[in-house]
């Protein structure tokens, strides 16, 4: 989008404005996110990992019981799980159960007060790319070859994330992340929110004072 039109004007990204005041040092970070997408069907945008990833992570997440893990899912993934064969229902129930002996598992839709509490998010989701990112935290981001189609916005955090393609690289990432402690990308991510105007401006006041100035106008 050329945002050198007079008729465009860049506000943000309203939804973010929940981080206006975030400050990384405030919050005690001690949760590791897992949060598999559900893009399982032919015409889907082709984020799901799940079935290369899925029980590797879960028998992973039971060998460290030392990290507070949380499982939030998308809404969709068991319902599309099941429908597109990657699990019967009954392996579907059984996947759920085991994260529940280990982990908190999370389905409500107000989750940044999560985010903020997190040490890293291991996801093949879109959304949560852009939507993590304030948190400066470390993003373990699981590929699917078939998965291109991202906006402008998300390519940029994606640039400061750990792609990884397969088990040996994700279990090299959850080593050097969590138990290492090795964070080689956060300069890269602080450069993204520098670049992606994040935190800097109340994306709901902009709009408001947009709107005031389009009714000023009108009023002449």
């Amino acid at each position: 989008m050329n945002y050198e039109l007079r008729n465009v004007s860049a506000v943000g990204h309203p939804k973010l404005d929940v981080y206006k005041d975030y400050q990384e040092e405030n919050y005690e970070h001690k949760y590791v996110i897992y949060a598999p997408h559900h893009s399982f069907e032919p015409n889907s945008l082709h984020y799901a990992t799940f079935e290369w990833s899925g029980k590797f992570i879960l028998e992973w997440a039971k060998a460290h019981p030392e990290f507070e893990w949380i499982f939030k899912p998308h809404p969709r993934f068991k319902e599309a799980a099941i429908k597109n064969n990657i699990m019967t229902k009954d392996e579907a129930e059984e996947y759920y159960s085991e994260w529940e002996k280990i982990a908190k598992t999370y389905f409500d839709g107000s989750y940044f007060d999560l985010f903020k509490s997190s040490k890293c998010l291991i996801t093949d989701c879109g959304a949560f790319l852009l939507e993590y990112l304030p948190t400066k935290q470390p993003v373990i981001h699981m590929r699917n070859p078939l998965g291109t189609d991202y906006i402008e916005s998300i390519k940029v955090a994606m640039n400061s994330y750990y792609d990884v393609w397969n088990p040996k690289e994700l279990e090299n990432s959850l080593n050097e992340i969590l138990i290492e402690g090795r964070d080689n990308k956060k300069t890269d991510r602080l450069n993204a929110i520098k670049k992606l105007n994040l935190n800097e401006y109340n994306s709901t006041e902009k709009i408001i004072n947009e709107l005031k100035k389009d009714m000023e106008i009108n009023d002449i």
